[in-house]
Protein backbone atom coordinates (compact mmCIF):
# COMPACT_ATOMS: atom_id res chain seq x y z
CA UNK A 1 0.00 0.00 0.00
CA UNK A 2 1.45 3.46 -0.70
CA UNK A 3 0.51 6.60 1.23
CA UNK A 4 1.14 10.23 0.20
CA UNK A 5 -0.48 13.82 0.64
CA UNK A 6 -3.27 12.81 1.36
CA UNK A 7 -4.42 9.31 0.56
CA UNK A 8 -4.13 5.53 1.17
CA UNK A 9 -3.82 3.60 -2.19
CA UNK A 10 -5.85 1.67 -1.84
CA UNK A 11 -8.08 2.10 0.97
CA UNK A 12 -10.60 -0.69 1.60
CA UNK A 13 -9.47 -4.69 2.25
CA UNK A 14 -11.42 -7.53 3.01
CA UNK A 15 -10.09 -10.43 5.24
CA UNK A 16 -11.75 -13.16 7.44
CA UNK A 17 -11.70 -13.52 11.10
CA UNK A 18 -8.50 -15.53 12.17
CA UNK A 19 -6.65 -14.34 8.97
CA UNK A 20 -3.08 -12.72 9.50
CA UNK A 21 -2.38 -9.46 7.52
CA UNK A 22 0.26 -7.85 6.98
CA UNK A 23 0.29 -4.22 5.80
CA UNK A 24 3.29 -2.85 4.29
CA UNK A 25 3.57 1.14 3.88
CA UNK A 26 5.44 2.92 1.46
CA UNK A 27 5.27 6.86 2.37
CA UNK A 28 5.75 8.25 -1.28
CA UNK A 29 4.81 11.61 0.29
CA UNK A 30 6.96 14.61 1.67
CA UNK A 31 5.32 14.26 5.05
CA UNK A 32 5.55 12.05 7.92
CA UNK A 33 2.29 9.58 8.21
CA UNK A 34 0.81 7.28 10.37
CA UNK A 35 -1.40 4.15 9.57
CA UNK A 36 -4.25 3.32 12.57
CA UNK A 37 -6.69 0.51 12.71
CA UNK A 38 -9.52 1.57 14.94
CA UNK A 39 -12.46 -0.68 15.99
CA UNK A 40 -15.86 0.01 14.90
CA UNK A 41 -16.08 2.06 18.03
CA UNK A 42 -12.83 3.93 17.45
CA UNK A 43 -10.67 2.72 19.73
CA UNK A 44 -7.19 2.37 18.43
CA UNK A 45 -6.38 -1.62 17.87
CA UNK A 46 -3.25 -0.71 16.45
CA UNK A 47 -0.86 1.95 15.15
CA UNK A 48 2.77 2.15 13.93
CA UNK A 49 4.46 5.80 12.58
CA UNK A 50 5.47 6.24 8.78
CA UNK A 51 8.49 8.47 8.23
CA UNK A 52 8.97 10.46 4.78
CA UNK A 53 10.81 8.54 2.32
CA UNK A 54 10.20 4.85 4.50
CA UNK A 55 8.30 2.15 4.56
CA UNK A 56 6.55 0.42 7.67
CA UNK A 57 5.11 -2.75 8.20
CA UNK A 58 2.19 -3.47 10.75
CA UNK A 59 0.79 -6.88 11.75
CA UNK A 60 -2.85 -7.46 12.62
CA UNK A 61 -5.18 -10.79 13.33
CA UNK A 62 -8.81 -9.92 13.62
CA UNK A 63 -10.46 -11.68 15.94
CA UNK A 64 -13.80 -10.91 15.55
CA UNK A 65 -15.97 -9.77 12.31
CA UNK A 66 -16.34 -6.19 12.29
CA UNK A 67 -16.34 -3.00 9.89
CA UNK A 68 -12.57 -1.93 11.28
CA UNK A 69 -11.77 2.17 10.55
CA UNK A 70 -7.74 2.70 9.10
CA UNK A 71 -6.59 6.13 9.04
CA UNK A 72 -3.64 8.28 9.65
CA UNK A 73 -4.00 9.97 13.20
CA UNK A 74 -1.76 12.97 12.56
CA UNK A 75 -3.58 15.92 13.03
CA UNK A 76 -5.80 16.83 9.99
CA UNK A 77 -4.81 13.92 7.65
CA UNK A 78 -7.63 12.01 8.40
CA UNK A 79 -9.99 14.86 7.44
CA UNK A 80 -7.85 15.88 4.47
CA UNK A 81 -8.94 11.82 3.04
CA UNK A 82 -6.36 9.50 4.75
CA UNK A 83 -9.23 7.48 5.80
CA UNK A 84 -10.42 3.58 4.54
CA UNK A 85 -12.17 0.60 5.62
CA UNK A 86 -11.14 -3.40 6.72
CA UNK A 87 -14.36 -5.14 6.31
CA UNK A 88 -13.57 -8.70 8.50
CA UNK A 89 -16.40 -11.40 7.97
CA UNK A 90 -17.07 -14.73 9.99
Amino acid sequence: MDTAEFAFTPNKFDAKVGDKLTFKITNKGTLDHSFVIAGPDGVVINRIDVRQDSTASLDFTPTKAAAYQISCDVPGHKDSGMAGALTVIP
